[in-house]
């Protein structure tokens, strides 16, 4: 909670010094959320080339739109939420390829289908496997409850900051993202190796 509270205010001295003409600084901020931004537009994509370009993209829409962020709150929410809209309108357009996007499992899920590392080959095509099968699954879900499963899920985001970037009730992105675990539920293959990944 302390680093959390650290970084936003880290976040806000930042923002203030490039509004004050320092544009230089912003570099700070793009160092910093570049991961996580990659990693958000990555999973949305399935496409490492167009992640990338939409990295770019996002920073320079954030930097565009600087000088209309509330400095009284968060600055990561609103920097993903331009990420997001972003996405979304790249999606709408058809630019990303129409490809399916490439989730990686996060380490909750991951643990239902990891096997040990001394594991055999068997065991890692099992596991191999069922990834897939939880990949392409998620992949079928309405994208507003495949935001929210990714960003609840997989990026580690609490339900309050969701709400915020998604401009949703918190009371929506817990119903969604369980109406999502219970789709994916029913959309993963009933082997023994899979069908407990949501649970």
């Amino acid at each position: 909670m302390q680093d959390e509270l650290n970084q936003d205010i880290r976040d806000i001295r930042t923002v203030h010094v490039v509004l004050q003409g320092r544009h230089d600084q912003f570099r700070d901020i793009v160092h910093r959320y570049t991961d996580p931004i990659f990693s958000l537009a990555y999973r949305m994509t399935g496409s490492p080339e167009d992640a990338e370009e939409a990295v770019q993209e996002i920073f320079s829409r954030a930097f565009e739109r600087l000088s209309s962020f509330d400095t009284e709150r968060r600055f990561f929410p609103w920097l993903y939420t331009i990420a997001l809209n972003h996405l979304r309108s790249k999606a709408r357009s058809g630019s990303s390829g129409g490809a399916p996007p490439a989730l990686s499992l996060d380490d909750t899920l991951e643990r239902h289908v990891s096997s040990p590392a001394s594991a055999g080959p068997e065991h890692l095509a099992l596991r191999r496997e069922a990834e897939r099968s939880v990949l392409e699954a998620l992949g079928k879900l309405r994208p507003e409850h495949r935001e929210v499963f990714i960003l609840r899920h997989m990026e580690g985001l609490g339900g309050r900051e969701i709400a915020e970037m998604l401009d949703i009730p918190e009371n929506t992105v817990k119903t969604y993202a369980h109406r999502a675990r219970r789709q994916l539920r029913e959309l993963i293959l009933s082997g023994d190796e899979v069908k407990n990944e949501i649970d």
